[in-house]
């Protein structure tokens, strides 16, 4: 039987999310989408000039780690976001007995009034729109077993795309993951889907089981017409 953590001892049972988060748990969701795209945008403007190829190393932890300061600067602009954006979250409520390390998530909004209810934001570098696998490894994995975001009814991905189209990852994120990806309502020019699922709920938890994966594709790809399917 594993131990508790401070924070578990601290918030002793996890709000009900939408008491946690003024309006509706949609609304603020869009909200975070929302600033991870501005974020985005000024990511792209800071490396302009850098090229982003095989040669470079780490790329998924030096992407984050550029993005993760423009989206806590985003979130400062609306201070009525009752949450705060933190780089290698770990999320104690799956962990296994210590010494085992908790799941980490590459980004997640925690929300303030409870810490132990985080919105992850998992990223995963595709090299061409093509390879996906592991991508949709994330999401099958971890995201439909509980693992990640048991609180809660959503969680994003963002896949950092250096070669090819999105809407060519997206055709091939859907044939591996055998789920629709739909387009979503509230941003319609951005390459961005959505993907609503039945998760596993393990035995004896009350999480939810409706769970929607937000897919967004953040291009860094120098030359957007290559072709992603090699």
């Amino acid at each position: 039987m594993r131990g508790k953590t401070i924070r578990e001892r601290h918030w002793c049972a996890p709000h009900d999310f939408a008491n946690c988060v003024p309006g509706l748990q949609e609304r603020f969701i869009r909200e975070l989408l929302e600033i991870l795209w501005e974020a985005y945008d000024a990511l792209r403007s800071e490396l302009e000039d850098i090229e982003i190829d095989d040669d470079t190393e780490r790329i998924e932890d030096d992407i984050t780690e550029h993005w993760q300061p423009l989206i806590s600067e985003a979130l400062r602009a609306r201070p009525h976001l009752p949450c705060y954006a933190q780089h290698k979250s770990a999320e104690f409520e799956t962990r296994l007995r210590a010494p085992a390390r908790p799941p980490e998530y590459d980004i997640a909004f925690v929300l303030y009034e409870d810490r132990n209810v985080k919105v992850p934001v998992e990223a995963k570098v595709l090299k061409t729109a093509g390879r996906v696998s592991e991508y949709v490894k994330e999401i099958t994995e971890n995201y439909l077993t509980c693992r990640y975001a048991p609180f809660l009814e959503h969680g994003a991905m963002a896949g950092y795309l250096l070669s090819g189209e999105p809407d060519t990852a997206f055709e091939n994120i859907f044939s591996s993951l055998g789920h629709d990806l739909e387009s979503h309502p509230d941003f319609p020019d951005r390459p961005q889907r959505r993907s609503i699922h039945v998760r596993i709920v393990p035995e004896g938890k009350d999480y939810p089981a409706d769970f929607t994966c937000h897919h967004l594709m953040l291009s860094f790809a120098t030359n957007s017409s290559a072709d992603g399917n090699s």
